[in-house]
């Protein structure tokens, strides 16, 4: 607490932030050990996120991609019931 802080009654020392939210790796970067092997996927030595800073191998970043690819697919199911419900709401009004 500072000084101005204490004379005026105040607390400005940081709110508890809740649990930090799990980063979902969904942009990640590729990085080469050698400069001839920049630009191809395939021959990338590792990939780092853009959120969090963590590095993964290939193998780990094709398990994210293939989630995030899940996640998107559920998330246009999902939108596209809401709407079929919406347009049979529609009908019946």
């Amino acid at each position: 607490m500072s000084f101005i802080s204490k004379i005026l009654g105040k607390d400005d020392s940081p709110a508890e932030a809740g649990p930090a939210a799990e980063c979902t790796h969904a942009s990640l970067v590729a990085h080469w050990a050698r400069p001839e092997d920049m630009g191809k996927e395939e021959l990338a030595s590792s990939w780092k996120c853009t959120s969090c800073g963590d590095e993964f191998s290939s193998d780990e970043r094709e398990l994210f991609h293939a989630a995030e690819l899940e996640r998107v697919h559920h998330y246009q199911e999902e939108k596209a019931g809401i709407e079929a419900a919406a347009a049979i709401d529609q009908r019946i009004v």
